[in-house]
């Protein structure tokens, strides 16, 4: 059964996820910076057994940057798709969908930007040492 939602719900809906936007981001930040330290710390212990040439410049700290500035931007486009997630139809108990959805969104978004350090991690353990 579809539930039609009325303006005030949809209203409830957008209020109740903006309400946890700074939280949100905030954890992004933090996972930003954490992931680049992280990177930093596999490329200065690990550097020499990466079958690429990875350095780090001033120009590597400022792409990096940008794409995360990207990252960011792409993930608050697909965080309003938590409030759009409550059109749903069958959907037993709204309180519980929106924590479910917060928490699965908010860790996947905190765990993404660890990608590129942990496979760089990877592919140095991977390889013989030189």
């Amino acid at each position: 059964m579809i539930a039609e939602l009325s303006d005030d719900s949809n209203l409830s809906a957008w209020r109740w996820w903006e309400r946890r936007r700074l939280r949100y981001n905030v954890g992004l930040f933090l996972a930003g910076i954490s992931a680049f330290v992280l990177y930093l710390a596999v490329y200065f212990t690990l550097g020499n057994r990466l079958p690429m040439e990875i350095d780090v410049t001033i120009f590597t700290v400022i792409f990096h940057g940008i794409a995360f500035a990207f990252y960011v931007f792409v993930a608050n486009v697909f965080y309003c798709l938590g409030a759009l997630s409550e059109r749903l139809p069958r959907m037993r108990s709204l309180e519980s969908h929106r924590q479910m959805s917060f928490t699965f969104g908010f860790w996947l978004s905190v765990a993404l930007p660890f990608l590129e350090p942990l496979l760089l991690a990877y592919v140095a353990f991977s390889r013989s040492p030189a």
